[in-house]
């Protein structure tokens, strides 16, 4: 309903349409007074590490919840809408130094896209931002190679901080995710020595 308002206004302006997208509940989350603090200025992304962001954004309110927060920054950023203008099997990423991933939440197809620029872009540090709670998707996209996840239980003014973590060689994910990932590591762990002691 958002989406199609939104459409509607398109016509009268910018102003206009992210008047009615603020109403949606998703932007809400995403682009709220805790986020646009400060005046509505965000820690700036480290341009000394990073110069360009390919962000890769599944739904209209995403995108737009993404372009108010990023434009604020002095990183360059380019826009693929997914899944319509994104094949992971065919896009060129060679020149890009960062991917983040939004979408509105993450299924089986966008963790096995994930999957696939993980397996093509080895180096190259990914970012996924959803608007679900963390789950074993998250575990799931931790262990497919992903350096960050930001949840709904997130503080979305954060993701300069994780961009800028990331590019410092860190993981950025909630405590509850990375206590998962842990403890299934350590079970994979004490079941091998189990079976060498046979």
């Amino acid at each position: 309903d958002y989406y199609i308002e939104a459409c509607m206004a398109e016509k009268t302006g910018k102003e206009l349409i992210i008047a009615t997208l603020s109403k949606s509940p998703a932007y809400q989350t995403i682009v709220s007074e805790k986020t646009l603090n400060d005046g509505g200025i965000l820690k700036l992304i480290d341009v000394d590490r990073l110069r360009k962001i390919d962000v890769v954004c599944n739904g209209f309110v995403m995108t737009a919840a993404l372009k108010d927060i990023l434009e604020q920054q002095k990183v360059e950023t380019y826009f693929h809408s997914y899944p319509d203008e994104f094949d992971a099997e065919a896009i060129d990423l060679e020149k890009s130094e960062f991917i983040l991933f939004a979408s509105p939440e993450f299924s089986n197809f966008e963790i096995e896209d994930i999957k696939v620029l993980s397996r093509r872009y080895r180096n190259l540090p990914i970012l996924t931002v959803c608007l679900t709670s963390c789950n074993d998707n998250s575990i799931a996209m931790i262990k497919s190679g992903v350096r960050g996840v930001i949840c709904k239980e997130s503080d979305f003014s954060l993701i300069p901080h994780a961009v800028n973590a990331i590019m410092n060689g860190e993981l950025w994910c909630p405590r509850s995710v990375l206590q998962q990932v842990f403890e299934n590591y350590r079970i994979r762990f004490n079941a091998r020595e189990n079976e060498d002691g046979k």
